[in-house]
């Protein structure tokens, strides 16, 4: 249920972008252009396309299963044992009759699986976790640039209206001397006629 922002062509989930427009802002998460429900594009072949990648995903895991679950030197038998100090899967036999494993320490195949899915398990919830609070300062530095923004609209605002006034303030004062000159000049006009 994929969509396209039309400024950017950038696929998002509908749910996802329909709520970040409706709880977030009216704009593009990506490009941030303005942007409104009503323009976003549906892509009606993203569907096809996905279904497309889990089929031939799925497909390359089995192969890739089917011949990763078995021994190499020993064909048909199951990895079942990691020799630790080569750092990689063999099958009882490898561990038992091959030279190349002699005196190595091994583990049970099953409990190292457990062993690295726990630890990346931890750091997945180490990484949401530091993802979370990344977004909360993504969010709160969103806060601040409109803070920003509002007060520097204030402050134009407040030179605008201190520029306007000093501009009145200026035309008032030039007005008035212009007229004392006015006067001044009439004033010696008038005596020089007398004077004659």
């Amino acid at each position: 249920n994929a969509r396209l922002c039309p400024h950017w062509s950038k696929l998002c989930c509908a749910p996802c972008i329909e709520r970040w427009l409706v709880e977030q802002r009216q704009e593009c998460p990506h490009c941030r252009e303005p942007l409104i429900r009503s323009e976003l594009v549906k892509c009606r072949w993203a569907e096809e396309v996905t279904q497309q990648i889990h089929s031939m995903r799925s497909l390359t895991m089995l192969d890739v299963k089917v011949e990763k679950d078995k021994c190499a030197q020993h064909q048909g038998e199951k990895l079942s044992v990691f020799c630790v100090s080569c750092q990689m899967c063999i099958c009882h036999l490898c561990a038992l009759f091959v030279g190349q494993h002699s005196g190595h320490n091994f583990k049970p195949l099953d409990e190292e699986y457990e062993f690295h899915k726990k630890r990346i398990t931890d750091e997945i919830t180490a990484l949401r976790s530091r993802l979370m609070e990344l977004d909360g300062l993504r969010r709160d530095i969103d806060k601040n640039e409109d803070k920003v923004r509002y007060a520097k609209e204030g402050r134009e605002e407040e030179m605008r209206v201190v520029y306007e006034g000093m501009l009145k303030k200026l035309d008032a004062q030039l007005k008035s001397k212009q007229n004392t000159l006015k006067g001044q000049k009439n004033g010696r006009f008038c005596l020089d006629i007398q004077l004659d």
